[in-house]
């Protein structure tokens, strides 16, 4: 607030409409973390502003202040998701690789245990639910937590293709078509119930979907003469 001296006393001008406190930004993130907690729970992408408000135990006007509104939440999850998952994106694109077959081994094991273990298939159900036909989610669900996976695996894949080991291709898609049978299973399994309707076992899907990728894009060995 700002002061004004007057007659002998002070006078202190409140903010006006809109203003922000000072500890404007420590308040939204804990509050994007207590959102981030229902939107990534059942049904968290269909949940309504006043749910989203008793979610984090304030006011829809208080959530208003902070995130305009119920979109402005969602898109400063994965906002926040994003800056959160700079350290696993780094190892992506710049960690160790090894043979081509040992880096993609790596790469779908880490994406596996993120999806299963760790929630990432919660984040991106929410994102694709969510982000369907909506002209604010879906593009942030992309800049967010899709895009980075893709570019981040690019980087990586840019890397065996500087050292011969991968073949000639776009990396773009090859990095889709890494990534997109992976996260398809997983959804399949869990967030559809495709384990109650065709079971199929993970690892085993890894396994198969690694061959395929080696086959398809790793340079022939030199020949011996």
């Amino acid at each position: 607030m700002i002061a004004f001296p007057s007659t002998g006393s002070i006078k202190y001008m409140g903010r006006p409409p809109g203003a922000r406190n000072a500890d404007f930004t420590a308040q939204r993130a804990v509050l994007v973390a207590k959102l981030a907690k229902r939107l990534m729970a059942t049904g968290g992408a269909r949940a309504s502003m006043r749910e989203l408000a008793a979610t984090a135990d304030v006011s829809v006007a208080t959530l208003q202040h902070y995130f305009r509104d119920r979109a402005g939440a969602m898109i400063a999850v994965l906002e926040d998701v994003h800056t959160g998952g700079a350290e696993h994106l780094a190892a992506v694109a710049s960690g160790p690789t090894g043979t081509l077959r040992a880096s993609l081994r790596w790469f779908l094991d880490y994406l596996s245990d993120g999806l299963v273990d760790y929630g990432l298939d919660h984040l991106h159900e929410f994102g694709i639910v969510a982000g369907v036909d909506d002209a604010a989610i879906g593009p942030a669900y992309l800049e967010h937590v899709l895009e980075p996976t893709l570019r981040a695996l690019e980087a990586r894949l840019e890397r065996h293709q500087a050292a011969g080991q991968l073949r000639p291709c776009d990396l773009r898609v090859a990095a889709i078509q890494i990534v997109a049978p992976l996260l398809v299973a997983v959804l399949h399994q869990r967030a559809l119930g495709g384990a109650a309707v065709r079971p199929m076992a993970l690892d085993a899907f890894v396994d198969a979907h690694l061959d395929a990728l080696v086959r398809a894009y790793a340079t022939a060995p030199p020949r011996r003469r």
